[in-house]
């Protein structure tokens, strides 16, 4: 049984595009835990030079020397020990450990990504020292099966929705700009850690159009307060009993919190990912504020969201419903929207199913419904369309529908090449 929420957080995992990194490096195949974080660890560090007179690399040589990655003189130690970098004259100057002028700089690919304007925060830079740290989140949100890091069905669909985003053309290859997944990337927040997202967003929407990270971990104890009122009766005491634990852990950390200033404690660990997950999702944003900084701004989609989350909190599927209901409502996704769709049923419903078609066996029906929903031309709710789904199964012969291990509803659906019309 899957705790109720998380209870573990540090700033390492604020960067919902590092899951990215780890589903890039996953299948549907078992892999050792080594094997993928020093795989991971590799991604991390590895870097390509840039010209320093090609003016095309002038916002990632920006972004080195604010974030204070590099300085004027060669350092002997951090990312970039043995060089410097600064602007003389209009013009870019790298220096080599010697203070020699040279030609290009070597720039990790990940600083190359966290440079681009259109990565909405720059806090939480993942590198290979917390390689540990991202693959942590990805097992959090459910992407990875434990102990076997193999995709989930929910890290399958996030990874297939990601190369539909490439494909399209919505997101190039930075992992930190996140596309279409971002769909599922809602929905598996919402299933991990659904009642504190719904009260942190209360708390922030209470606070008015600008919050700062230590505004809301004043209130993270209220938010967790709240948070085991809505679901204590929903959940097994066993379950219970260590949520009540974690909620006396951070009221006796709020109780010893000095207002002097101090570095980011227990609170500020467990409240800055989830607030920068709202920014990489659109429902926060840093607009007009250093990217690098704990401070954003509400924006109307916050309001929405949490509005759908109080309609809808404790129903079967909340996730799914609220994650399809924000494809179609969220004006921010807008573009999303018109790059991949509509189109009627079934021919959403094959799409989908051809996008989450595995080389074995079937897919989930869970996951092909949420797709289907998204490709949809009509507004439609995730469970009219999986009502769709049964009705159409029940009288397509090549469509069949199979209940899953623990459960004889329909949990997994598989539709034959001809259906899909891949054979002649």
């Amino acid at each position: 049984m899957h705790e109720p929420f998380l209870t573990y957080l540090t700033i390492f995992r604020s960067r919902l595009g590092s899951v990215n990194l780890v589903l890039d490096r996953c299948t549907l195949a078992n892999q050792r835990e080594q094997t993928l974080i020093s795989r991971l660890k590799d991604d991390l560090d590895s870097s390509r030079s840039l010209d320093v007179e090609d003016g095309s690399n002038d916002g990632t040589f920006r972004y080195l020397v604010q974030k204070g990655l590099i300085g004027e003189r060669p350092r002997v130690e951090g990312r970039y020990r043995g060089y410097g970098l600064k602007k003389s004259c209009d013009r870019w100057v790298a220096l080599d450990r010697h203070g020699k002028e040279i030609g290009s700089l070597p720039v990790h690919e990940t600083d190359i990504w966290m440079s681009d304007p259109a990565v909405p925060s720059t806090v939480g830079v993942p590198t290979p020292e917390v390689a540990t740290e991202i693959l942590g989140l990805a097992r959090q949100l459910r992407l990875l099966t434990k102990p076997t890091n193999a995709l989930s069905s929910a890290g399958y669909l996030v990874q297939s929705l990601r190369q539909l985003s490439v494909i399209e053309g919505l997101t190039e290859r930075n992992p930190f700009i996140i596309g279409i997944e971002r769909v599922a990337l809602l929905r598996q927040l919402l299933e991990t850690d659904g009642p504190v997202t719904r009260e942190l967003l209360r708390c922030i929407v209470e606070l008015g159009q600008t919050v700062s990270r230590d505004q809301v971990a004043d209130q993270y104890p209220v938010i967790v307060r709240r948070a085991l009122e809505e679901i204590g009766s929903r959940i097994p005491r066993a379950i219970l009993a260590e949520a009540i634990k974690h909620r006396k852990l951070i009221e006796r950390t709020a109780a010893k919190a000095s207002t002097s200033r101090r570095a980011p404690g227990v609170l500020e660990h467990r409240v800055s990912p989830r607030l920068e997950w709202l920014v990489d999702l659109g429902y926060l944003s840093k607009d007009g504020i250093r990217k690098n900084t704990f401070e954003y701004r509400v924006m109307p989609e916050a309001v929405q969201l949490l509005s759908d989350l109080d309609a809808r909190f404790g129903e079967k599927e909340m996730e799914s419903s609220v994650a399809s209901g924000q494809w179609r409502s969220n004006p921010s996704w807008n573009h999303f929207r018109e790059r991949i769709g509509p189109m009627p049923f079934p021919e959403s419903l094959l799409k989908a199913y051809k996008l989450l078609r595995r080389r074995v066996g079937p897919s989930s029906l869970r996951d092909v419904t949420l797709l289907t929903a998204l490709l949809s031309e009509h507004d439609v709710s995730f469970g009219e369309v999986h009502k769709d789904i049964i009705d159409y199964a029940a009288k397509a012969p090549g469509v069949s529908l199979s209940g899953g291990r623990y459960s004889r509803d329909p949990q997994n659906i598989h539709i034959a090449e001809t259906e899909l019309g891949l054979t002649q």
